[in-house]
């Protein structure tokens, strides 16, 4: 049953990869064809009133072309990874690369961990 979904996983990865382009070119378009009702859907009132240090370059740069190849290339790795990632009960934890958001340098997951210490990972939103 496992091998039957790693195949799954690599016949999919075309789809995948088609989804991203077409993503990508979408949203260019969408953001340079209607910029303001963009930015009504995607941010709130605070973020472009506080122009906090994370959104603000999202903001200004969502709809430059000269990103659109970086944003595709960052999807294409994603679809990949995805698809050959492997995490089994019992085998040890994966440990991809992470970028702190505080100064851009690149950790792993697993050394944010520490003895006696649990490592939680919440995958979830608080906003």
């Amino acid at each position: 049953m496992a091998d039957a979904w790693v195949v799954a996983r690599y016949i999919f990865l075309p789809f995948k990869l088609v989804r991203a382009v077409l993503f990508n070119i979408s949203l260019t378009i969408a953001v340079n064809l209607f910029p303001e009702t963009f930015f009504k859907f995607f941010f709130k009132e605070q973020d472009k009133n506080d122009l906090n240090k994370y959104m603000a370059p999202v903001a200004r740069n969502v709809g430059n072309l000269s990103y659109i190849w970086q944003r595709m290339k960052m999807h294409w790795l994603c679809a990949v990874r995805e698809t050959t990632m492997i995490a089994e009960q019992g085998s040890p934890a994966p440990n991809p690369a992470l970028v702190r958001l505080s100064d851009g340098s690149e950790c792993r997951l697993l050394d944010l961990a520490k003895a006696g210490r649990p490592l939680v990972i919440n995958f979830g939103s608080c906003t």
